[in-house]
């Protein structure tokens, strides 16, 4: 791999079979979508300054569905055997009624979300990601640092959607990921940290500062204390408060969830006083595009208000089974499969204290670090644990805790939040602050973090 993009462009590729698809669906009766993407991808993983194994692929290829009779049909092929007849003929509907039922597709829009595409990003070399990585390395060779690993993810991206109104639109983006896991040992002491940083463009990812601050965190990890049970205020990281409110939205907003009953979250509900946006027409949001999958309009939707739920992620489907209109939600995963629900970029309202403020107005707390834990979406439990976590003493962050618990409810602890940041990061599409928690009862976890499930 010498570089991101070698092989001529994707619309050079792609357009004309689309084109061919999409005027043989002109003609007939039929109401369909059609939808088409070329994109290459690479993975590198490494271990120190050594990368361990490498992956590029690039694939190509168009997906159609039909409607029609109250059923729906779907078939997928990739660009290099693809024949357009044959295409149409798999996807017509089966004689069982789909789920998926909705009357019409959407007059497509032509529109540009800035930010979402780097040439930087699709022209990247090898030798540039190995500069990268060692970055990573080399800033993260702290004193007692015993191994550092993580992986480099790239891909570029082309997209068309078209449909039986007439109107076809294409979107090109980019995506980096890198994310970094260091270890530490002290004597008998063990400790791991995981940090990561993705976004849009290449200038987005700071090496030196992500493998600094991580090495920096699993050292200060090393000289943790045993700790019993209390009952105190917790703060989270921006971190944990990212992947939470991404699975808030993946699970129990997704009114997929909600139709199929696995959601515990119904409409006007309470949970808390947060309010949460979904937007994807953020310039260079992690999840922006003009449209969604497809071809609605994106736009910025209030999904909960002051803690009551307002309104849900839809696609077209469950739009037209609840009777409102779609909210641009629909997410292609690639040609082969159909699409699914899944949030653009979350917006957490700030609030009013600076973060160090926060740590500075809780004299005795624990202040949670990453975690990769999740509720469960039909009920709202929640077993959180926290993989860097620490004693705030005197409103000054101290010594760590050694995997503290808490065994609560997303109910309880958004209910419990009684102070939000107003500065905020932007990790996992998600823009979100710190967040205090009045009083939780914590307590020794058995739980044991490895970080061997991120890999």
């Amino acid at each position: 791999m010498e570089s991101q993009r070698q092989s001529p462009s994707p619309s050079q590729e792609l357009e004309p079979l689309f084109d061919e698809v999409f005027a043989l669906g002109l003609r007939s009766s039929h109401s369909f979508d059609l939808y088409g993407e070329k994109k290459a991808s690479t993975i590198i993983y490494f271990k120190n300054d050594t990368i361990r194994k490498s992956f590029y692929v690039e694939d190509s290829g168009v997906s159609l569905r039909i409607n029609e009779d109250g059923k729906t049909g779907f078939s997928g092929s990739s660009l290099a055997v693809c024949d357009a007849e044959k295409l149409i003929l798999d996807a017509s509907p089966h004689d069982i009624p789909s789920d998926d039922i909705f009357l019409n597709f959407p007059k497509i829009e032509q529109r540009h979300t800035k930010g979402i595409y780097d040439p930087d990003i699709a022209g990247i070399s090898l030798e540039q990601i190995k500069e990268y990585i060692q970055s990573v390395v080399a800033s993260a060779s702290l004193e007692n640092i015993t191994s550092i690993d993580g992986y480099v993810r790239l891909f570029s991206k082309e997209w068309i959607i078209g449909n039986s109104q007439g109107e076809k639109t294409s979107v090109e983006e980019t995506y980096i990921k890198v994310m970094v896991r260091t270890y530490a040992r002290l004597l008998f002491k063990n400790a791991v940290s995981v940090e990561y940083q993705d976004g849009r463009r290449l200038n987005q990812i700071d090496p030196i500062y992500l493998g600094k601050s991580c090495a920096e965190k699993t050292v200060k990890s090393l000289n943790f204390k045993k700790m019993e049970v209390v009952d105190l205020p917790v703060v989270l990281d921006p971190s944990l408060v990212s992947n939470l409110m991404y699975s808030l939205a993946t699970g129990m907003l997704n009114a997929g969830s909600v139709y199929r009953k696995v959601s515990c979250l119904d409409l006007n509900s309470r949970i808390g006083s947060l309010t949460l946006y979904d937007d994807g027409t953020i310039p260079g949001g992690l999840r922006s595009s003009p449209v969604d999958g497809e071809g609605v309009t994106k736009k910025k939707y209030c999904l909960i208000n002051k803690g009551q739920v307002k309104t849900y992620l839809h696609n077209l489907a469950t739009s037209d089974t609840f009777k409102v209109a779609p909210t641009g939600n629909c997410t292609r995963m690639g040609y082969t499969v159909q699409p699914v629900i899944a949030p653009s970029n979350l917006i957490v309202e700030p609030g009013t204290a600076h973060a160090h403020e926060i740590i500075e107005d809780t004299k005795k707390g624990i202040y949670y670090g990453l975690s990769f834990d999740v509720p469960n979406m039909t009920n709202g439990d929640y077993f959180l644990t926290a993989q860097n976590a620490f004693w705030i003493e005197h409103g000054e962050i101290t010594d760590p805790v050694r995997f503290p618990g808490m065994n609560t409810t997303l109910f309880e602890l958004c209910d419990a939040v009684d102070m939000i940041s107003k500065d905020t990061i932007v990790l996992n599409g998600v823009v979100t602050p710190t967040l205090r928690l009045s009083k939780m009862r914590v307590f020794p976890s058995p739980f044991i973090y490895s970080g061997s499930t991120l890999w």
